[in-house]
């Protein structure tokens, strides 16, 4: 209940995001409200229902290839955008309120927790929104910055235990000496095709053993993690940022227009 109540509010965000840009008359503001955030928020939305379509808390059953493909795309999806959404939350507000000194600082150091970029005194407002969520960035970037930069996220299809493991071997074992088998003989196509079908389907049984677990990893010498709560926690904290975000835009392009 918790992943699909995340489900609605980053799609509200996306809602949110196209209507408040229409009471931002700065064209580049505008433009990452509209052409920015917004998106990120629909591909963090279709990716997360992808997700919760095929990978439910309670399967067990494991995944097949084409399956792992598509939720390792959807994990990938979401934490790239993410990050997007921080970076492009940051530029919005650079581009509606800060001084000129923070303009000119080199875009690197354009960050929503970036020290030198909060110092900004027509920051002070959201320095001190975002602070409580300064760890939770820290622990983020575990996750985001490898999908981003270094090592693509991974969903684990099954786990192998030691009541699956010998038939997880045998099968691969046979599977390995048919195909090897198939292609050795696949100048004659009669002979070999029978061999390619019975590859298929020792494929197909090694597919089916073992226990899936919502899992997903990184870097292979570092441990998995639970995709709930984790990935739908951190969708949640993106949405409770931007909320807050754009709650302060509005006051603030508000109290402008009165001034």
């Amino acid at each position: 209940m918790h992943a699909l109540s995340i489900c609605d509010a980053i799609r509200d965000i996306y809602f949110d995001a196209a209507t408040l840009s229409h009471s931002v008359k700065n064209p580049e503001a505008n433009f990452h409200m509209r052409f920015e955030i917004a998106r990120r928020a629909k591909f963090i939305w279709l990716s997360i229902r992808g997700v919760l379509g095929l990978v439910m808390p309670d399967r067990t059953e494991p995944l097949p290839h084409d399956e792992v493909e598509e939720i390792t795309r959807d994990l990938n999806v979401i934490y790239i955008n993410i990050r997007g959404t921080l970076d492009n939350l940051a530029w919005l507000l650079l581009d509606l309120f800060a001084s000129d000194k923070t303009r000119n600082l080199p875009p690197v150091k354009i960050s929503l927790f970036g020290n030198e970029y909060l110092k900004d005194g027509n920051l002070a407002d959201i320095a001190k929104f975002i602070k409580p969520y300064e760890d939770w960035n820290g622990e983020l970037s575990g996750k985001r910055d490898p999908a981003a930069h270094r090592i693509p996220l991974s969903v684990i299809p099954a786990i192998i235990d030691s009541e699956t493991k010998d038939e997880y071997q045998r099968t691969m074992e046979e599977y390995n000496n048919m195909i090897g088998d198939a292609f050795r003989d696949s100048a004659n196509w009669e002979i070999a095709e029978p061999k390619f079908e019975k590859a298929h389907a020792l494929h197909e049984k090694l597919e089916s053993i073992g226990k899936f677990a919502p899992l997903f990893v990184h870097h292979p010498d570092e441990g998995a993690m639970k995709i709930y709560p984790t990935v739908p926690q951190n969708i949640g904290q993106l949405v409770r940022i931007t909320r807050g975000i754009f709650e302060i835009t509005r006051v603030r392009l508000s109290n402008m227009k009165l001034a």
